[in-house]
């Protein structure tokens, strides 16, 4: 079988030339996949890889394994235009990243929140009392460190306690499915940003009150940090599995910079979104829910409507997830 990466333009020429071909036996994938090109086996010495059975989802592509009158093999067994004729593991191998795609999307939206949090608190403990005691004050920035505290110690947690009784009463491996794991981490998130929302508006009435600063504990910001870190742990971890199992066996090194894509262009795209709220917010001649002088602002508002971000993504996630298929099945 072929050791390449697959060729997502190839496949997509191919059926698409072909796309006024009838597929045979379009209910049956083992029918099917009988009359469609593979590739010959593997000579001596070559690497095996994994074998993909033909799936009957994106069945539109399978069309480029049809093989027509035009289509010519050479001596070797392989296609003498590629750009005709693909086989059933290169079609595999192309369904494989395009079903991943809209989970990537819905990751890259949950980590756009993630920053979104971590930025804003920082800003929120910056006018708060930092005292922890009578004679320490911790730096602003180190209360980020409650999210990663949260995050690091929920994962052996969950792998030691919650999956195990997840596995008895599901009777699936692991307790929770890489999908359900993402989905459950994605709900949390929600949670995070309405306690947040209702923090910020406890210390900007506070601060208001108090010339600016608000004499509340900066570890008021405790409880949206934890529930934060708990749809990290669920999440994340969750995103790196999906990845690492679901990508085509000679893709599988992608698994890890799909993950971290996702991470970096949330990053990005959350500047854009507070760039779009600001923008819109400001019509009315007002400073903008997210303002350099966090009391001017309304960081509350921004957090709620960052709840109903979250709340969309987790609804898109459901659908997509309802419709994917794991790569074995």
């Amino acid at each position: 079988m072929s050791t390449c990466r697959p060729c997502v333009a190839r496949v997509a020429v191919a059926s698409g030339r072909k796309w006024r071909l009838r597929l045979p036996h379009s209910n049956d994938a083992q029918r099917q996949e009988a009359l469609l090109y593979s590739e010959p086996p593997p000579a001596a010495g070559r690497v095996v890889v994994f074998r993909l059975p033909l799936t009957l989802q994106l069945s539109f592509l399978n069309k480029a394994a049809i093989m027509t009158d035009a289509d010519e093999k050479r001596a070797d067994g392989f296609p003498a235009r590629p750009w005709n004729l693909c086989s059933v593991q290169q079609v595999e191998e192309v369904k494989c990243i395009v079903k991943i795609i809209p989970i990537w999307v819905s990751g890259v939206l949950w980590f756009i929140g993630m920053v979104e949090i971590s930025n804003y608190t920082f800003l929120q403990a910056l006018t708060m009392d930092l005292h922890m005691g009578k004679s320490f004050s911790i730096p602003p920035v180190s209360i980020i460190v409650i999210f990663y505290l949260s995050d690091a110690l929920f994962v052996p947690i969950y792998e030691l306690l919650i999956a195990t009784v997840a596995q008895r009463l599901t009777k699936t491996e692991g307790g929770l499915t890489l999908l359900q794991r993402q989905g459950v981490g994605f709900a949390i998130s929600v949670l995070s940003f309405v306690i947040a929302a209702m923090v910020e508006r406890r210390r900007r009435d506070s601060a208001l009150g108090h010339g600016g600063t608000s004499p509340l504990s900066v570890f008021l910001v405790t409880p949206q940090l934890v529930v934060m870190g708990l749809s990290a742990a669920f999440s994340m971890v969750g995103q790196m599995e999906f990845y690492n199992t679901q990508f085509p066996h000679q893709m599988c090194t992608l698994g890890n910079a799909a993950f971290y894509c996702a991470q970096g262009a949330g990053n990005y795209l959350a500047t854009l979104v507070v760039n779009v709220v600001n923008t819109r917010t400001r019509r009315r001649g007002g400073g903008g829910w997210v303002s350099d002088d966090i009391n001017a602002g309304r960081l509350d508002y921004f957090y709620y409507s960052m709840a109903v971000f979250g709340a969309i993504n987790l609804v898109y996630f459901l659908v997509c997830s309802n419709f994917y298929r794991y790569k074995d099945q």
